[in-house]
Parts: C-alpha cells; structure tokens; sequence
C-alpha cells in the first residue's frame, strides 16, 4: 500500500461526503413540486431526513473499513 493509494482513497471519501453531505442543493437546481409529499411531509424535506443522516453513517462504515484495511496492510509491509 503506497502513500499515493492512501490518498487517492482519502481524496475519493472527501469527494463522497462532499458531495451526500451538500445534496439539498439538487432541490434548489431541480425544484420539486411543492404539493408533493411523502409520509405527509413536503418531498424534499422527506429525501433530506431519511436518506441524508443514513446515507452519510453508512459512508463513514465503510471509509472507516476502507481506512482499517490499508492501515492493516501498511503493519504487515512495516515489520
């Protein structure tokens, strides 16, 4: 495992959470229509609430497997 794997993974999550984490502005470059619902609450906040906070959780599980797995790698190359 190089230095330049590492941060090619880094830079991707960075990108990855960048991204999830800043989605709300799709709702702002491709409006929805206001009248639409979902579980009672207007469409937009619905997506938000239950796809941003899981989605992101789910993300930080499998960089911290990711980062888990190469540090692992990098003790075995080390001794």
């Amino acid at each position: 495992m190089t230095t330049r794997s590492q941060i090619r993974v880094t830079l991707l999550f960075l990108a990855l959470f960048l991204f999830v984490g800043h989605l709300g502005i799709v709702f702002v470059l491709f409006p929805v229509d206001p009248a639409a619902r979902l579980l009672g609450f207007p469409a937009h906040y619905a997506v938000a609430l239950l796809a941003g906070w899981p989605v992101l959780l789910a993300l930080v599980a499998v960089y911290a497997r990711v980062a888990n797995r190469m540090d692992e790698r990098i003790g075995r190359t080390d001794s």
